[in-house]
């Protein structure tokens, strides 16, 4: 079943299929529809801004500029700057290598017209070749059921940690023993006196 939603923010009207309860469904007021359009306007943004941002944070990785600013790895980077889990960061970095090759899934995904979790399914298995094909079925699978189609990604490679040097300390040289020269009493010069001691 669809419903024709508030303006997506284009001019146009959004299908969205939903499951909706005709014994509840009512003509929304003109206060939901405007809470309806903010948050599809939100979401648009949200969607093109995390495209954005998926791509500075490779950038940053592949520039190594977290070793700059004194992060040991682009992990440490990203928790500090944006809250991000290692796995996360990890699958950012990993969709935004392969979507570099993928103009057009790029493009959809920063348009909102795939999920980020299709996105990330394409890039990790499609080439430039077979992504058409991959974007035309997803529109027609869950998120679920997408994966099962593609074939198995190849590894993405590690980003660079920074290496810590180990210093290992110099030996420390040992003195050689001093011969002493010890004195008999006997041997021993007989004090000077006080110049100013008075003569007896």
């Amino acid at each position: 079943m669809t419903r024709r939603g508030s303006d997506n923010g284009g001019g146009q009207p959004a299908e969205l299929p939903l499951f909706v309860d005709t014994q509840v469904a009512h003509a929304p007021t003109p206060a939901e529809q405007a809470f309806d359009n903010n948050f599809r306007v939100a979401a648009r943004d949200l969607r093109r801004d995390l495209v954005r941002c998926m791509f500075f944070l490779r950038s940053i990785c592949d520039g190594r500029v977290h070793l700059s600013l004194g992060f040991m790895d682009i992990y440490s980077y990203a928790e500090a700057c944006a809250g991000f889990s290692r796995d996360q960061t990890k699958r950012m970095l990993e969709t935004a290598a392969r979507l570099r090759d993928l103009p057009d899934t790029r493009k959809a995904l920063a348009a909102g017209e795939i999920s980020f979790s299709k996105a990330r399914a394409i890039a990790d298995r499609a080439d430039r070749e077979t992504e058409n094909h991959w974007l035309e079925l997803a529109a027609d699978l869950s998120t679920a059921k997408l994966p099962r189609q593609l074939p198995v990604p190849e590894p993405v490679p590690e980003p660079v940690t920074a290496q810590v040097p180990t210093l290992t300390p110099a030996p420390v040289p040992i003195p050689t023993p001093t011969r002493l020269l010890l004195l008999h009493p006997k041997n021993q010069s007989p004090p000077m006196k006080n110049a100013t001691s008075p003569i007896h």
